[in-house]
Formats: C-alpha cells, sequence, structure tokens
C-alpha cells in the first residue's frame, strides 16, 4: 500500500449553465481542442468540431466517431443538457409506450426512469473521457426556483434547468460548477416620495460564478475567488499545472 501527497493534475469535468447568450458555449469552445457532441442549435456560428445527435440512441454512434480521431482533441463537451434531457425523455415515453413521463408506471415512476437514464449517460461519457484522458464539459441554461432554505426564510436562486434530482446527481459528479451572467451593478438614486431607490444597471461584463451563494448553485475544487471573467484562460489559470504526487511506502 502506498500514501500518496501532493497535488495531480488531471482534465477537469465542469458543468456551465447560465443566462441566454451570455457565451456559454463560447467558453467551452475556448478549451484545449474542444469537439462537441450538439443537441442544440447555437454552435454554427462558433464553427467548433461537432458532431449532431438527435436521438439519445446516437450518443453511441457519435463516442464511435468521435473515438476514430479521439487523438486530435483533449475536451468533449455536451452542448447541451437541455437538448440531451429532451431526447432522454423521449427515450423513456418511447419504451414505455406513452406519451407523457407523468404516464409512465404511476407514482413519479417515470421521472425515476428520467434519472436512471441520466446516470447512464453520464458514466458513458465519463467513462469514454477516462479512457482518452479528455476533459469534460456540460452545457446547460439556466431557470430560477425557489428554495425553502430549513435554516432561514425561502428565496429564489439559479439552477441548471433541470430537475432537481438530475441537479444533484451532475452537481456532485462535476469537479466544478459554474454559473455565467452579465454582471449587474445596483446605483442609488435620489428618492422621490418614496425615498432613496436602488437601480439596477445591466452591462455587457460577462462573469462566472464559482462558488455557492444564495442566488445560485457553484462549486469548484481549486480554490478560486468567487467571481471570474467568463473566460477559459481565466479559468484554465488555477489548475494544477504539473503533477506533484509523491507516493511513499506505508509502514506496516
Amino acid at each position: 500500500m502506498k500514501i500518496q501527497t501532493g497535488k495531480k493534475a488531471k482534465p477537469r469535468k465542469l458543468l456551465i449553465y447560465g443566462v441566454p447568450g451570455v457565451g456559454k458555449s463560447t467558453f467551452a469552445a475556448g478549451s484545449s481542442r474542444p469537439i462537441f457532441i450538439q443537441t442544440e442549435d447555437g454552435l454554427d456560428d462558433i464553427g467548433p468540431a461537432r458532431v449532431r445527435i438527435d436521438k439519445a440512441g446516437d450518443i453511441n454512434e457519435a463516442l464511435r466517431t468521435i473515438k476514430t480521431v479521439a487523438a486530435d482533441y483533449d475536451t468533449l463537451i455536451l452542448d447541451g443538457c437541455s437538448g440531451m434531457n429532451d431526447m432522454l425523455v423521449k427515450k423513456v415515453c418511447d419504451v414505455n409506450g406513452k406519451e407523457s413521463l407523468v404516464d409512465v408506471g404511476g407514482y413519479g415512476k417515470g421521472y425515476a426512469y428520467l434519472l436512471d437514464e441520466w446516470k447512464a449517460m453520464l458514466d458513458l461519457l465519463m467513462l469514454f473521457t477516462s479512457e482518452f484522458n479528455m476533459g469534460l464539459i456540460l452545457v446547460a441554461h439556466s431557470q430560477i426556483r425557489r428554495f425553502e432554505d430549513p435554516m432561514q426564510e425561502g428565496y429564489d436562486r439559479y439552477l441548471p434547468a433541470l430537475r432537481d434530482n438530475i441537479n444533484e446527481h451532475l452537481i456532485n459528479h462535476m469537479d466544478e460548477v459554474f454559473f455565467a451572467e452579465f454582471k449587474t451593478h445596483v446605483r442609488k438614486t435620489e428618492g422621490g416620495v418614496k425615498g432613496p431607490q436602488s437601480k439596477a444597471i445591466g452591462g455587457t461584463e460577462r462573469i462566472l460564478h464559482t462558488t455557492n451563494l444564495a442566488a445560485a448553485r457553484a462549486k469548484n475544487r481549486l480554490g478560486m475567488p468567487p467571481e471570474i471573467k467568463l473566460d477559459w484562460k481565466e479559468y484554465a489559470a488555477h489548475w494544477p499545472t504539473t503533477q506533484t504526487t509523491t507516493t511513499k511506502k506505508a509502514s506496516k
């Protein structure tokens, strides 16, 4: 038995989600030698290497295609999760001969089957990227959901636009989860009859939230600052750059 110490450089597993038009796909395209599995429109204007799929079963063929050229790429990107979710919903409904997940099995079984499909799909992607030493990026839209905090009054927060149990599974299995948005500044204005007011001023600055906050789920394992620019180089600058792992023989 050996004891390992020190940090170890490795390909990252990332889930990025955010508001429309902020540049999630462009951010992912800035990764090292990326290739996309495309489930939604939006990549034609960016122009990265990509394989388009139209149904859940196509992902196996897509991976077989990518396998033949895997040496040319460092990062596999699923863009996006909403499109993949729609395909998996259709797969579950078709297999069970139903029009809706609500009608599959009763007592929420359709949604449980959907989670099982997500788990199997994520396992497949992770196995593939591990075999070829590739990074993995999942790109998702955002939604606003009510969070009932048991420690205080409930509040709204941003989450990936998927069911809660799917979100939890993805978040738990990623190294990093980032929320992307346009930075908003708040300015105090002179008050009228209602007194001083706060006015939100939107801008073009695009940012990533890298740590959990009340307004959005996020996390990282790299000791990153809570907020960085929406720029792949800004993210990659925090990676361990060399493998510093050492091993020692454990005493008996």
